[in-house]
């Protein structure tokens, strides 16, 4: 066997398919971003905002913080 050609491996293909994990290949802070803003546009801004209000401060704190970017 040569040693060279991992192709096909059993290692290989548990790398390839752990690859392909989306927890690999999707972004954190957009997966946040796009559930925080597809609760908003079905709660609408008012109950959004309500509900928002229900959450610790230092979580929506850390949240504003970590979602910076958008």
């Amino acid at each position: 066997m040569d040693t060279n050609s991992r192709e096909g491996s059993p290692v290989m293909i548990v790398m390839d398919i752990a690859l392909r994990d989306p927890v690999h290949a999707v972004s954190l802070q957009q997966f946040v971003y796009e559930k925080l803003k597809a609760q908003q546009e079905l709660l609408g801004d008012e109950g959004f905002r309500s509900l928002m209000e229900t959450v610790d401060t230092e979580i929506v704190k850390q949240l504003q913080e970590f979602l910076q970017v958008f």
